[in-house]
């Protein structure tokens, strides 16, 4: 596999020297690489990638210490410090890294540290021990907060919030990307057993993987952006990449991998200038599963031609795909080669524990990084870690032949069965240590059948490759398509010398024969100045051309027309009224909305209608109403849900028939027949796949029935293609059909109702409510694994129902092993007998057990049946593997469902069952959660984890800590301040688009990418037309005026602004000689970036526009680039389709109902017209302004025309609100922030007095 990790500029690179280039090492002692690799016998890192043809480096060359500091360091030529650096004109590439103050707290802890040394008669740099420099960093972290608070901190969390704020530098840039190449299991563990010729094949095998990924990354990754935003994406001459290879991981196993730094410098094309400039690191993320799946099938497959091996599926956890291993490789060695890792974890979150005990705050990263190496040397077997290779595999063929030989087998006869026949069977050890004689490693190939590329059928694995990605997205890219169809090739076996050729057919099948392309923007003809070499347009990014499946968009079509339909059976409304008053008096009570939401439920006729329900907002309370409503009046209900565990809850919730969307579609006589009088209740909408409901519905719907979808499109969606439901909602808001639960009873505090709205909304405010009332808690993976199941322990124990949640299966896992571990050490016996489980965790007598495949033919005592999310208590583990179990549930009861799950399907689909994902507890309710995050989650996973508990919901944040394999960097001595990361994942819209959306497309979106087309479009074309001569003298004028200018990073945009005035008229002499009279050019020079200065100036001097321009801040396009018809043809269809999107915005920012309204829009005064509302929200869409900002205009605008815009929006919006005596529009600006201000500090308590409705239902 491959992982990726973006990695910090200034001190970031010392992760490289420190931990990549010298193999993770411990122990290096203050000595140079080129020392330690002599020491050691390593191999040095090498240059790759063909972008060092701009360096004066070549493809293999020893990467020094030296030139890891200058080229990610600092942002210079890795050979700038050589005597004919100044000569060649090495020096900074581009922008240099800018280098940032220290912050004051880190200056104090500096200072700190030499006083400490100074004072003991030591070199103020010397060394100092960790624990000593933990207790000053604490020291120093009190006493500035004690200055700047006049307090001491309230506690721990207060205390590590304000380190982690007062520590953090204003701004880091990336210098670069960390790839890590890894093998699966069993390819390390062949490569540090086989003899040496054998081992020398798998490392050639790898190298060659990691090299022909890196090529193909740079011919899909290695672009640039220019232009206004960077809009115009550019290709490059190449990547520049330091390759370090590593024999093990920090936990000492074998683990061969290579790290490849790719360089955040690219070079541009000779037609761009040659300038160095940024990689466009969008990229690389769209491209790092396709990457990791060609670096794991080049692997494979040249394994398989190199020495023959056979690889099959191991299966994985649960709703992942099976991992493919080397057959003879004994699972047993590598499980007991990951046990290390546990038990380092497991002691690094033992020691960070004590050091939140002893120094009141989480440990920073540089911190927690001694905290792991500290772990990794307590835990060791022996006294120290072999270094060398020949001490490392003596190691290690010791500690295999103590696991195999439980079964009775050695490292040697292990290797020759994964190899093959083509070996003769081992003799006794030689002198020279070897396990095999040496004229036993032969070409492999003799042995092997010649395998022939002609087997494959492209056009059947193509139709596989479709057949997957219709499974888990309503659209694809290629990226998609590429991952996808390399896993295929992997599956099929296909042969090394055809890989490409067969990747090639079955991607051209795929996309032009089985996909429809949509989201497709009609051509506007740009001039070839604007195009990539390969002819497509620069203003678009590669590779983001959307795809779908014919059956998925008529799976869409069908429901969207089928949610028009108002032919359905109506409930009489004096039935209805009936209910509802009979439900009044019996109690409980509904709310308004609820009851409103059971009216247009059974009355409107709709054949499709959705119901939204935000959670805790009182839905099953509705629909059961719904459902007695609709059977008084002579219909029947039955209920359907896309989960099993969902449909049994709302069959116990409503007392109607249940079952699951997959079970009607096979059966559809469940629960009665569906006629004319039938109303389906589909729960949980959002979460089934599209072409499923789109079978269910339109049987329904074809029987006579009517179907009403219920769920929160601001929740976690569908694992297989969804989106379709936030469509459906949208269509009936735009028709009146949608009903809305407004009002929440779950939340014993009104107020935690109220900030779960808000994280719905993704409104940052919330934020400051949980991090104010101690629900927010952070330290190290480990040390906050430990502190969730500690809380969530003491919950259980205290009699709440609880739930323990992590984003990941992984952290999942570890969490259910402490908490079984505890149990264990709770009870004080032995386990008695224990069995694996399909997580490879173990369980006995007394554990918690979850169920992870729907089986009707395993029964409990009471007819029920076994569940995919069922939990489970384990009575018995039988001999043959299998399990007694009686069914966990809250209430307590007496007599709980007994089952027995046979031995097979314990292994596959059983796992422990004391911590569940966000996405398996969607729909629960319970008292209180307890959530371990890691920061890349979406806001619908924070606000499922969020709204679960009715008492309270807390959150567990991970800090960066020091990774077991060696993968990722430690780039910043900081902690993590929580109030970034959850914004973060605030920002995180993870709702996935229907293929319909995707077509219609995002309107402010394209109304940002048209802007930024047009403003970079008008310079490009005036520089065009001037021709090179004329732009180089303006060149050479400038540099002699301003020395150093053309150099500056701004400067293409300088020069691309005077050439727009030059062709409009105004010679650029006269424009620097208007923008310069008052401050002259000495001002320029002293400025950081001259030519931004520069350019800000003369934009200040540009008029307004009178002409043609698409919006009013933007320049006129000047008639003389209008004289070449493909010029005016082009900017012609750009200017229409900016007019198209303005009004597309608009128009949906007025047809926006009260529920629909974004943050900005209900700070709006009441009077606010039409007009001024689509204006506000075309300036955002093409400001790029958040949804989640709620002042109207945004942030203050620094371009002169654009500001100038800005400032006559706030002005109007000054007229049409209470505050409109302002006689200035500064005024107008300061009272109406002000007053956003005060709206953001009353949002949560207005919010939770609207939603203070009654007890929980």
């Amino acid at each position: 596999m491959m992982t990726l990790h973006k990695l910090a500029a200034g001190s970031g690179y010392t992760y490289l020297t420190k931990q990549v280039a010298a193999h993770d090492a411990t122990e290096r002692r203050q000595v140079g690489l080129a020392t330690y690799y002599e020491e050691k016998g390593e191999a040095p890192g090498r240059w790759l990638g063909t972008g060092l043809a701009g360096l004066d480096l070549a493809e293999g060359d020893i990467v020094t210490e030296e030139q890891m500091k200058l080229l990610f360091g600092q942002g210079h030529h890795p050979r700038s410090d050589e005597p004919e650096a100044a000569a060649k004109g090495w020096g900074a590439l581009g922008r240099a890294f800018p280098t940032f103050n220290a912050t004051s707290l880190r200056q104090v802890t500096a200072q700190a540290f030499s006083e400490h040394n100074t004072s003991r008669g030591l070199a103020w740099n010397a060394p100092i021990p960790a624990e000593v420099r933990a207790q000053i960093r604490t020291q120093v972290a009190r006493g500035a907060f004690e200055k700047r608070h006049g307090r001491a901190p309230i506690d721990e969390a207060e205390l590590t919030t304000f380190v982690a704020k007062a520590s953090r530098p204003a701004q880091v840039p990336v210098a670069g990307f960390d790839l890590t190449f890894s093998p699966v299991k069993s390819v390390s563990a062949l490569w540090a057993l086989a003899p040496a010729e054998v081992a020398q094949q798998v490392g050639a095998a790898h190298e060659d993987a990691v090299r022909s990924t890196l090529a193909m990354l740079e011919a899909e990754v290695a672009f640039t952006r220019v232009g206004k935003g960077g809009i115009r994406q550019v290709p490059v001459t190449g990547l520049v990449a330091a390759a370090f290879d590593h024999r093990d991981s920090r936990t000492g196993d074998p683990d061969l991998h290579t790290h490849v730094v790719v360089s955040n410098k690219v070079q541009s094309l000779p037609e761009e200038g040659g300038r160095w400039l940024t990689l466009d690191g969008r990229m690389l993320f769209k491209a790092k599963v396709m990457a990791s799946e060609h670096y794991n099938t080049h692997l494979e497959a040249g394994l398989v031609e190199r020495l023959g091996v056979r690889f099959v599926d191991r299966p994985g956890q649960e709703g992942k795909r099976a991992v493919r291993e080397i057959a003879g490789v004994d699972p047993v060695l590598l499980t007991a080669w990951s046990s290390r890792r546990q038990a380092i974890e497991a002691r690094q979150a033992e020691l960070a524990l004590t050091f939140r005990a002893v120094h009141g705050r989480t440990p920073t990263a540089i911190e927690s990084l001694a905290l792991a190496q500290q772990a990794n040397l307590e835990t060791r077997p022996g006294k120290h870690e072999p270094r060398s290779g020949a001490e490392q595999r003596h190691a290690w063929r010791a500690q295999a032949t103590s696991v195999l030989a439980r079964d009775g087998r050695s490292p040697e006869e292990m290797v020759a069965s994964a190899v093959g026949a083509g070996w003769r069977r081992p003799r006794k050890r030689g002198g020279d240590g070897c396990i095999f004689a040496g004229h036993e490693v032969e070409t492999l190939q003799r042995r092997l059948p010649e395998r022939r590329g002609g087997g494959v059928r492209p056009q059947l694995l193509a139709a596989r490759v479709v057949k997957v990605l219709e499974g888990s997205r309503a659209t694809w890219q290629v990226w998609h398509v590429r991952a996808e169809t390399l896993r295929q090739l992997r599956t099929a076996q296909v042969p090394l010398a055809h890989l490409e050729e067969h990747a090639r057919e079955v991607e051209r099948w795929v996309l032009q024969g089985f996909s429809i392309p949509v989201g497709v923007l009609p051509e506007l003809g740009e001039p070839e100045v604007l195009r990539r070499p390969d002819g497509q347009s620069a203003h678009t990014v590669h590779g983001s051309q959307a795809y779908t499946s014919r059956a998925i968009l008529a799976a869409e079509d069908e429901l969207l027309k089928l949610g028009l339909r108002r032919d359905g059976r109506q409930a009489a409304r004096s039935v209805v009224e009936t209910v509802l008053a009979a439900q009044s008096a019996d109690g409980p009570r509904l709310d308004r909305s609820q009851t409103a939401m059971v009216r247009t439920l059974a009355t409107s006729g709709c054949r499709v209608q959705v119901a939204l329900a935000p959670a805790g907002a009182g839905k099953t309370a509705a629909l059961r109403v719904l459902a007695r409503a609709w059977e008084a009046s002579g219909g029947t209900v039955l209920g359907l849900a896309p989960t099993a565990v969902a449909a049994e809850e709302l069959g116990r919730a409503t007392g109607i028939p249940a079952d699951t969307l997959a079970k009607y579609l096979h059966q559809t006589t469940v629960g009665g027949a569906v006629g004319p009088g039938t109303l389906v209740l589909i729960d949980e909408a959002g979460m089934a796949g599209t072409r499923d409901l789109a079978a269910v519905v339109r049987h329904v719907v074809d029987a006579g029935g009517s179907v009403r979808l219920v769920g929160d499109d601001q929740q976690l969606a569908a694992v297989t293609a969804g989106g379709i439901f936030r469509d459906l909602a949208e269509q009936g808001h735009a028709h009146g059909t949608t009903a809305t639960l407004t009002e929440l009873h779950r939340f014993t505090d009104p107020a935690d109702g109220a900030a779960t709205l808000a994280i719905r909304d993704g409104d940052p405010a919330a934020l400051e409510h949980y991090l104010d009332h101690d629900r927010v808690h952070i330290g190290d993976t480990g040390n906050v694994v430990e502190a969730a199941y500690a809380a969530w322990a003491a919950d259980q124990e205290a009699g709440l129902s609880s739930l323990l949640l992590a984003a990941t299966r992984d952290t999942v896992c570890e969490l259910n092993q402490r908490a079984r571990t505890d149990r264990l050490d709770t009870t004080g016996q032995p386990p008695g007998r224990e069995v694996t489980l399909a997580d490879g965790t173990r369980a006995s007598a007394g554990d918690s057990v979850i169920t992870r495949r729907n089986d009707r033919t395993l029964r409990a005592g009471d007819g029920s049946w076994v569940k995919n999310g069922d939990r489970w208590h384990v009575l018995e583990i039988h001999p043959d593997g299998s399990l007694s179990v009686e069914r966990h549930r809250d209430g307590g009861e007496r007599k709980r469902p007994h089952v027995s799950l046979s031995a097979g399907y314990v292994a596959e689909h059983v796992q422990l069952g004391y911590a569940s994902t966000i996405h398996g507890a969607q729909g629960a309710t319970v008292d209180t959660t307890h959530t371990v995050l890691n920061g890349t989650e979406t806001r619908q996973a924070l606000y499922v984890a969020l709204s679960r508990g009715r008492q309270t919901n807390h959150l567990y944040l991970a800090t960066p800590t020091a990774s077991m394999d060696g993968a990722g960097p430690v780039v910043q001595d900081t902690v993590v301040e929580p109030r970034q990361v959850l914004a973060d994942i605030l920002a995180r819209d993870g709702r996935a688009l229907s293929a319909t959306a995707v077509e219609r497309g995002d309107a402010a979106q394209l109304l940002r990418q048209a802007v930024l087309a047009y403003q970079d479009a008008l310079p490009v074309l005036a520089q065009q037309h001037l021709g090179h001569e004329r732009m180089a003298h303006l060149d050479e004028a400038l540099e002699h005026r301003v020395p150093g200018i053309t150099a500056a990073p701004a400067y293409p945009h300088l020069r691309g602004q005077l050439a727009l005035r030059w062709v409009d008229g105004a010679p650029p002499q006269t424009v620097v000689e208007e923008a310069t009279w008052f401050r002259g050019t000495q001002s320029l020079t002293e400025a950081e970036d001259p030519a931004a200065a520069l350019a800000w100036r003369i934009a200040g001097t540009i008029p307004p526009s009178h002409r043609d321009a698409p919006l009013p801040w933007l320049p006129d396009a000047p008639p003389v680039l209008r004289q070449d018809a493909e010029n005016s043809d082009y900017l012609d269809q750009l200017t229409h389709r900016i007019d198209d999107l303005k009004q597309r915005v608009a128009d949906e920012a007025q047809r926006a109902g009260a529920s629909d309204r974004a943050p900005w829009q209900r700070t709006l005064p009441p009077e606010a017209d039409d007009q001024l509302l689509g204006d506000l929200a075309i300036w955002r869409a093409a400001h790029e302004i958040p949804p989640t900002d709620p002042s109207p205009t945004g942030p203050p605008i620094k371009d002169p025309q654009a500001a100038r815009h800005q400032s006559r929006l706030i002005r109007r919006l000054a007229v049409q609100s209470p505050v409109s005596s302002a006689p200035t529009a500064d005024g107008a600006t300061d009272r109406l922030r002000a007053s956003q201000r005060q709206a953001d500090r009353q949002r949560l308590h207005d919010g939770a007095t609207r939603h203070l409705s009654g007890p929980s239902r």
